[in-house]
């Protein structure tokens, strides 16, 4: 694949006089691919077909290494924060639904295939989240104020985090919002960032922050926001917009399904996901640092699964009723939450169109 994207993007370029060129030799490396990503800031992305397995042996000796860490550097678990990003498809029905269905023929449901990333950073507290979405500034969102919202918005053509959208949030979000919460603690200003080894992860440098990246192919075997934490969320989201489909059926009895879920916007996907984030307990994100930070967690037998709302989700959809509804299935739900990994042609086509330098100053202290 990697040889691929190599000619496909060399054919790709433009090569004009007055424009300099992107310089970068192909090389039949291992490394050739995380060099690429790394240079087009694809920050954390899923690459379809080399999803590579987790490594258990890595997983079971980061731990001890962690421990040094926050030991050596006096953090305590309100100090320690975790962040991770995940896509979902706002609105998306299960395919076995009447209303999935006849969003493949008809008109204003172009919205079904869309795609928001979610970036999220935890502690034991828990944070906002930052949301990116494909469009500056949808109709729907036309005299919101952006920053009265649940999540932090920024957007690009492909609703992808890159290394450019992590900077800034880093910048503008991460470090005044945590500021602010150690303030509140009586916390002295020092932070553990800890984010997956991914190849377009950025090296950022600040003097209150220390960044810990996780070997890789760990994430699923003890990454806190992997163990639980996102996929809770998603499920609280969908639990959520079946919830919305219910009220609108219930509120007016002229609706349909169809008709509610057509009128389901981004700025409907904010507020719930607003919502579904309310509804996550510190005792779960706490528990799901059991991974990584043992010692951190308090309650030792409290196991969080996203499953034990499938029953709530799975009554909602029998009251909706109807086709793919009436007869839900956990296989439903799971279809819900599942992300998608990057095709080539996607790869390519966010490559070409990012720039190779970003260049973020860092707020002064």
């Amino acid at each position: 694949m990697a040889l691929k994207i190599y000619n496909q993007i060399k054919e790709a370029e433009p090569q004009t006089s007055g424009e300099k060129r992107r310089k970068f030799e192909f090389s039949a490396s291992t490394g050739w691919m995380n060099g690429f990503l790394q240079r087009h800031a694809l920050h954390n992305i899923k690459i379809k077909g080399e999803i590579a397995s987790a490594d258990d042996v890595a997983a079971k000796e980061f731990p001890a290494k962690l421990a040094k860490i926050t030991e050596k550097g006096g953090y305590t678990p309100d100090q320690v924060w975790n962040a991770d990003e995940t896509g979902l498809f706002w609105k998306r029905m299960p395919n076995r639904t009447y209303v999935a269905k006849s969003q493949k023929t008809a008109s204003g449901f172009k919205a079904a295939k869309d795609r928001v990333t979610f970036l999220f950073c935890s502690n034991a507290s828990g944070d906002r989240m930052l949301l990116v979405n494909r469009a500056l500034k949808p109709r729907s969102m036309k005299g919101v104020n952006l920053n009265t919202l649940s999540v932090h918005w920024t957007a690009n053509k492909k609703a992808w985090v890159t290394r450019e959208i992590f900077n800034e949030w880093f910048v503008k979000h991460f470090i005044p919002e945590v500021r602010r919460y150690m303030s509140d603690k009586s916390l002295e200003f020092k932070v553990l960032l800890i984010i997956d080894n991914a190849p377009g992860h950025p090296h950022i440098e600040h003097p209150n922050v220390e960044f810990c990246f996780l070997p890789p192919n760990t994430t699923s075997l003890i990454q806190p926001l992997d163990q639980g934490i996102i996929a809770t969320f998603k499920t609280y989201y969908v639990k959520q917009t079946f919830r919305y489909i219910l009220d609108k059926l219930t509120n007016n009895k002229n609706v349909t399904v169809i008709d509610a879920w057509k009128n389901f916007t981004i700025n409907d996907c904010i507020k719930h996901a607003g919502l579904a984030l309310s509804e996550l307990k510190p005792s779960t994100l706490n528990a799901c640092w059991r991974s990584l930070w043992p010692e951190c967690v308090k309650n030792k037998d409290h196991v969080p699964s996203n499953m034990d709302q499938y029953p709530n989700i799975t009554a909602l959809a029998h009251e909706i009723g109807g086709e793919g509804f009436a007869d839900i299935s956990s296989a439903d739900i799971d279809e819900l939450l599942e992300d998608k990994a990057l095709t080539d042609d996607e790869i390519i086509s966010l490559a070409l169109e990012i720039p190779l330098t970003l260049d973020l100053p860092l707020p002064q202290m």
